[in-house]
């Protein structure tokens, strides 16, 4: 039997994590004209330096952000959690009083 839950759009803060480097500049899709091949120059790019950012958010935009050289595990995610997503949850049933998190593995001890 499922049980689904109700909240406001007002009660939910979402928060993710994401990273970047040299590489994103690589596409493996594209898009073209209808009936003509897409093309890409494909050239090798050095890996650079790897930025991941933690960054809460609701309805109204993205409230905060936290930014660390390479990437998160458990305990620096911890961090990015107690200095920039707890100051911004409400005691419930108030607004942003809701933590929307995916189940990846850092975000679990």
């Amino acid at each position: 039997n499922e049980t689904k839950l109700r909240y406001s759009r007002g009660q939910l803060i979402c928060v993710d994590e994401s990273s970047a480097d040299n590489r994103v500049l690589n596409r493996r899709y594209g898009y073209s004209k209808k009936g003509k091949k897409a093309y890409a120059r494909n050239c090798f790019r050095h890996r650079g330096r790897r930025f991941s950012v933690v960054a809460p958010f609701d309805m109204t935009g993205f409230l905060d952000c936290d930014i660390v050289e390479g990437a998160y595990d458990a305990d620096t995610f911890l961090l990015a959690l107690r200095s920039v997503v707890i100051p911004h949850l409400q005691p419930f049933p108030e607004d942003r009083s809701v933590l929307l998190i995916d189940g990846c593995a850092i975000h679990v001890r």
